[in-house]
């Protein structure tokens, strides 16, 4: 498969999910589909084409505090981060959708996560991918275990835990509900190291440091 045939399926699987969102039991005109489809394959952000489908729908905005959603929330009472260490983060999604959430070649759907700075800024956005540990069946929810890394320093953070549809889409994008904390990421004292295996992490974080910046 080529790269622009690759771009027109990836961009006509966005663009179903989008209308599925929005449109309901609406008809879409073809013609106003394909310009929809173009402008995602040229480019155009997914959140400029949710703004368009919903204009042309019957959505309404009204009723979206009253209708179930998907969502992923964090489900562990233990939040504390230690700068540069890895550690795992129990976290809860909830189907309400009318699709199967699974996590395969055909279906790449992946618990993942975003770091922001305190003012807001992005300070990691891709981070590290986890597989659903199971089959998420409509009306249905799972608790599992996502991978994350801390960030490098010590301070305070926003973590944000999500979704994504690998090549696709974040499902924040999308109407996902996630769940958004305030992180304050300690700094790393090795009291659990012996001297020389603290000396050589903070070696090797030293050098992680450096090739961030």
């Amino acid at each position: 498969m080529s790269i622009e045939e690759l771009k027109t399926r990836n961009a006509n699987i966005t663009l179903d999910f989008a209308i599925s969102i929005f449109s309901y039991q609406n008809k879409i005109e073809r013609e106003l589909r394909e310009t929809w489809l173009e402008r995602i394959k040229t480019g155009a952000s997914l959140q400029e084409v949710l703004h368009e489908i919903r204009e042309n729908s019957n959505f309404n905005t009204d009723n979206l505090q009253n209708t179930s959603q998907d969502s992923i929330s964090i489900a562990d009472s233990n939040l504390d981060f230690q700068a540069g260490l890895k550690r795992k983060l129990n976290v809860k999604i909830k189907n309400n959708s009318s699709q199967t959430y699974q996590t395969t070649p055909e279906e790449p759907l992946f618990a993942c996560y975003h770091w922001f700075n305190e003012d807001g800024s992005v300070y990691e956005f891709d981070g590290v991918r986890t597989p659903l540990a199971g089959t998420i069946e409509p009306d249905n929810s799972l608790e599992m275990a996502i991978n994350i890394n801390s960030p490098l320093e010590p301070g305070n953070y926003h973590l944000m835990v999500t979704m994504v549809y690998e090549g696709r889409h974040w499902m924040e994008e999308v109407g996902l509900n996630v769940s958004k904390v305030l992180i304050n990421v300690q700094d790393y004292e090795g009291s659990d190291l012996t001297r020389q295996a603290l000396s050589v992490f903070k070696q090797l974080h030293a050098a992680e440091m450096e090739a961030s910046q």
